[in-house]
């Protein structure tokens, strides 16, 4: 209170005013808001004493004017900033929903991450009930929804909620999420023992539409528990007895029987499409007797019919193997 531009400092016990709490979205302690001219905004500040009155002047400050780290999009924006980024993250969401108002500060701490890396990714939101016209082109059935757009080319966001793990999940999904396998010996490596092996044949000069495909797949099934690798090398895949412009699903080493096949080939012309080559992923990465845990779960989502085996290991005295 030492300069003319006065700051009050306030608190609440959250305990005591519960339903104050609720309506303001207290879910920690200490949380700390800014009321300026009546508009709330969330306190990202410093916490010591100093650090909080060097931030407050500033915000008190009459031209202050805080950053946007979120975009707004609306009808008359939307397309050109999509097709401006090469990647950004969109929230669809309802001014009414808690679960959007949950996100809310999460979303923005990550938007504010994001923009101050050196190659900054920006996140976006759109108003679904002030644009409906954009919520019924993107098919949004509720709040809030989340699309990746990658070169003006969308695909659901199945990342975290949290700000680290947005923050995160955006990272990876920068880089390309297809390893590159240089020889046998490195393509062995990169046949994994527990989920779906997705490997793509290409020539040494691939063709740019049919490689760029399954780059789109490798990018729609992140973190869907395939692993993507591809071959840019025509004598390698001829060594694999492979043609170029051809995806193969194998069969987890763990599970591999002489009940089926390893693996699965698919072959890719100019026909191909996005949905084709992920219903065939989907379609072959269960092997006949597979492992359902916390990783393959979602492998195992609305497979039916389904017979799940529940078994326990017993490693008391009278179980243990005799010499």
């Amino acid at each position: 209170q030492d300069d003319q531009n006065r700051v009050v400092l306030a608190k609440i016990d959250a305990s005591k005013f519960t339903e104050f709490s609720k309506q303001h979205n207290v879910t920690g302690y200490p949380t700390l808001f800014i009321y300026r001219n009546g508009i709330k905004l969330e306190y990202d500040g410093p916490r010591t004493s100093q650090g909080i009155v060097d931030h407050m002047r500033e915000i008190a400050d009459p031209n202050y004017k805080p950053i946007e780290s979120v975009i707004t999009l609306t009808a008359a924006n939307f397309d050109d900033t999509i097709e401006s980024e090469s990647l950004i993250l969109v929230q669809f969401y309802a001014p009414w929903c808690g679960h959007c108002k949950r996100l809310k500060p999460e979303y923005e701490r990550a938007a504010r991450r994001l923009l101050e890396r050196e190659k900054p990714i920006k996140l976006a939101k759109v108003d679904a009930t002030a644009e409906q016209e954009l919520a019924q082109r993107f098919e949004v059935k509720g709040y809030p929804t989340l699309f990746i757009f990658r070169n003006g080319k969308k695909s659901i966001y199945k990342g975290p909620r949290d700000e680290n793990g947005i923050v995160d999940f955006m990272k990876e999904m920068e880089k390309i999420p297809s390893k590159l396998a240089e020889s046998k010996e490195m393509l062995r490596k990169q046949i994994k023992e527990d989920i779906p092996s997705v490997i793509g044949f290409f020539d040494t000069q691939p063709d740019e539409k049919i490689f760029n495909l399954f780059i789109d797949v490798a990018y729609d099934q992140f973190d869907e528990n395939n692993h993507f690798v591809h071959i840019q090398n025509s004598d390698l895949v001829k060594q694999l007895k492979q043609k170029p412009n051809s995806m193969a699903v194998f069969i987890p080493l763990w599970f591999r029987s002489k009940y089926e096949s390893n693996s699965h080939i698919m072959p890719l012309d100019e026909s191909a499409s996005l949905q084709e080559m992920i219903y065939f992923i989907h379609n072959h990465s269960i092997p006949l007797v597979g492992y359902r845990y916390s990783r393959t779960y979602s492998l195992y989502a609305n497979r039916y019919p389904l017979v799940v085996v529940y078994y326990d290991v017993d490693f008391s005295f009278d179980y243990r193997k005799r010499k």
